[in-house]
């Protein structure tokens, strides 16, 4: 049986059968992959506005069935990579932990009646619902109150962190140095996207498609500008409020600097990532650090 719950141009939804996290009842996770199996790197602007849709109409899936928590994970190398939405049904201690654990030793393969039924699921669900929700028939959450707005909303924030910022369509997008660096080790780069302004606030899955395919497209140059001078890269956005750490969209894209292999090393970047003892850069680091991506080049102002 085919994986491929649904297609939309070049881009086909597919049930992973070893997602992070294991299986977690019908509403499991599924990953966007290209028909040519070209790498996420090469998307072309027709790609990413499908993914953009597709990722989109898959987290109002979940919504509609009780999975409000939902990480976009993608994890790439210079030849291959995985881009996939995992669902956090409960998004309790438990849930997170066996996230972590499998982001770093790797998940168990799902059997075959548990794919069946996330595949039928999610056929079902995009045939018969998703083509006939449009984007205006549910209302959005309404953006935070100004008085509520989170650091990344601040002018101070923005400019002690800016690498750079471009404008598209009139929204202001900011690639920004991440102030505690929270990757795997301590020299991993960990850099952010965000939007500016109200749209920043809006639930995920009812944020503008424009938004999340620019969005997909300033961090696609990133992972491009990372893949020519390291082996791995990972992409992670979390949505939902008890999974996100800032109440503000945010891509956070991190090289991987040093391979872990043993057990002592994964578990040491298990630690780091449960632990609270990874600490601000330093003026002279942060400054540096910026400096290192001054050359990067992000999709041209539009």
């Amino acid at each position: 049986m085919s994986s491929v719950v649904f297609s939309q141009g070049s881009i086909d939804v597919v049930v992973n059968p070893q997602p992070i996290g294991g299986f977690r009842g019908k509403t499991g996770a599924v990953s966007y992959i290209h028909k040519q199996s070209k790498h996420f790197a090469e998307w072309n602007s027709e790609d990413l506005t499908h993914l953009a849709d597709l990722i989109q109409r898959t987290m109002k899936i979940m919504q509609l069935n009780n999975v409000q928590n939902m990480l976009l994970h993608g994890d790439f190398t210079k030849t291959t990579g995985t881009l996939t939405l995992v669902p956090y049904p409960k998004c309790n201690w438990y849930e997170k932990l066996q996230g972590y654990l499998h982001t770093i030793w790797g998940g168990s393969r799902l059997s075959g009646t548990q794919q069946g039924s996330v595949f039928a699921f999610y056929h079902t669900q995009f045939l018969e619902t998703v083509q006939n929700i449009h984007y205006a028939q549910f209302a959005p959450e309404q953006p935070v109150p100004r008085a509520k707005l989170d650091p990344f909303c601040r002018p101070e924030v923005i400019n002690k962190q800016l690498i750079k910022s471009t404008q598209r369509g009139g929204q202001n997008y900011h690639l920004l140095q991440d102030n505690c660096p929270k990757g795997q080790h301590a020299e991993d780069d960990h850099l952010l996207v965000i939007p500016e302004g109200e749209v920043a606030h809006q639930d995920r899955a009812y944020a503008p498609l424009k938004t999340r395919k620019d969005m997909l497209t300033i961090a696609q140059s990133v992972v491009q500008y990372m893949l020519l001078n390291h082996e791995r890269v990972i992409l992670v956005e979390r949505n939902g409020k008890q999974l996100q750490g800032v109440s503000h969209l945010t891509d956070n894209i991190f090289t991987v600097r040093v391979k872990v292999t043993s057990f002592f090393s994964k578990l040491y970047v298990l630690l780091r990532q449960l632990m609270p003892f990874k600490s601000n850069l330093s003026p002279a680091e942060m400054k540096a650090r910026i400096q290192r991506f001054s050359e990067i080049t992000l999709p041209a102002s539009i």
